[in-house]
């Protein structure tokens, strides 16, 4: 009897470990939807994306192919490659004339020139036609701003749902959040947005920078999450566990039958 009870109590210790495992991923999945705006190829239509890092901001925005519909040689209600190609320049002055970026003063960023692609251009094979066209523009303020604002004059015919975060560079081509994502939806009831206020302090995080860089592949502030929520959920697990043994042990001193039940072996049941 004492075996069985040293397996199951086995068993349950893994049941436990694994419960664990589940719930710190499933914390983790539900903090990446909220936490990081999404990345600049897989935007949805309809949406904005602004990354100020200094005084330089990166943009990209999705606006939908209804918006240009001079370009929609075939009126079928999508832009395809050859569209967005022939009438690139019309997309452009479209978008520069109905958008505007500037900092909380009302200074304009020289900006250079405003790119227009269609989702999945940058991937192999010849993309479908689409719904929305991907707009990208680098800008670049006099000095770092203390929040920017955006307008969007097309918003009261198109809304556009607009992520904003200050990120730090912490290699050529990498990096990562200094502050938390701010939203804003423009539409036509509030077609201008401030955003990224430096008034309001962002809530920090205190983790060490190389430990974090250490997990190739995962956003930092992503594991810097999990990881306080795993010390929160270890703690409650391991009291779960022991109430879960000695309710094992009782149960094995009634009945040898359940002391069978609780074996993880097949060839024991």
């Amino acid at each position: 009897m004492g075996a069985d009870f040293a397996r199951h109590g086995s068993c349950e210790g893994q049941s436990m470990h694994v419960a664990q495992a589940i719930a710190a991923l499933g914390a983790l999945l539900s903090v990446a939807a909220v936490s990081l705006p999404a990345s600049a190829h897989g935007l949805d239509r309809g949406r904005l994306t602004l990354e100020l890092e200094g005084e330089t901001v990166r943009l990209v925005a999705t606006p939908p192919s209804s918006l240009f519909a001079s370009a929609d040689a075939d009126r079928d209600g999508f832009l395809d490659v050859d569209e967005v190609r022939t009438h690139r320049a019309q997309i452009r002055q479209v978008f520069d004339e109905a958008f505007s970026l500037t900092d909380g003063a009302g200074h304009s960023p020289t900006c250079a020139a405003t790119d227009v692609s269609t989702p999945g251009s940058g991937e192999l094979g010849r993309p479908r036609p689409s719904d929305h066209v991907r707009v990208t523009r680098v800008c670049r303020f006099a000095s770092a701003p203390v929040s920017v604002v955006v307008a969007d004059a097309l918003a009261r015919d198109a809304p556009m749902l607009v992520e904003a975060v200050r990120v730090a560079r912490i290699a050529p081509d990498r990096w990562e959040p200094d502050g938390v994502v701010e939203r804003a939806a423009l539409d036509a009831h509030s077609p201008r947005a401030e955003l990224l206020s430096r008034d309001v302090p962002a809530p920090a995080v205190f983790m060490p920078k190389a430990s974090l860089r250490a997990v190739d592949g995962f956003d930092p502030w992503l594991v810097a999450m999990a990881i306080a929520l795993g010390a929160r959920i270890a703690p409650r697990a391991r009291s779960r566990e022991r109430s879960l043994a000695w309710t094992g042990a009782k149960s094995f001193g009634l009945s040898s039958q359940s002391s069978k039940e609780g074996t993880c072996s097949k060839e024991e049941k």
